[in-house]
């Protein structure tokens, strides 16, 4: 049985109408948890993150929590560049280095940063996915961009709004 993969997109933090401390942070992140899981009851075994800070990490959180049930599952993190979180300030540095300890497979899409990194991590994540899920209520920016690109490769989408 071919494996089916889920790469997913979403906003940073900031993008999001909401911090963190509010309770719709965590709302979003168990909406994003019921979609894995459904996702998983479909079939899917694979899930790429771009690890990006915000709704990226909610869905490698989300993919760690459903391995609980479903251990057979894998997460990869689709890294831009190699040092993404060098520059971030401390306690967001940890976060994403117990997070990525707890990948499957971790994909550096580049060796260091160049214009365009993100984008090149954006089209590898629809390259290898046959659905992508989304934190997406219509701004422009990444995420956007993204769900364009994976459209126009015929790539089904699954939107989530925050």
């Amino acid at each position: 049985m071919p494996e089916l993969v889920c790469g997913f997109t979403g906003y940073r933090t900031e993008k999001l109408p909401y911090p963190e401390s509010d309770p719709r942070f965590y709302a979003l992140y168990q909406r994003i948890c019921e979609t894995v899981y459904a996702l998983c009851g479909q079939g899917y075994t694979r899930f790429i993150s771009g690890f990006a800070q915000g709704c990226d990490q909610l869905f490698a959180l989300a993919v760690i929590r459903a391995k609980e049930n479903y251990p057979h599952i894998i997460l990869e993190a689709a890294i831009p560049f190699a040092g993404q979180a060098d520059r971030w300030e401390r306690s967001k540095r940890l976060r994403y280095s117990r997070l990525l300890a707890l990948c499957d497979v971790r994909t550096c899409i580049s060796k260091q940063y160049f214009q365009g990194c993100y984008h090149k991590r954006n089209r590898y994540i629809v390259q290898h996915s046959d659905c992508m899920l989304a934190v997406y209520d219509g701004q422009t920016g990444g995420t956007a961009w993204t769900l364009a690109y994976a459209r126009a490769q015929g790539v089904p989408v699954r939107q989530i709004l925050p």
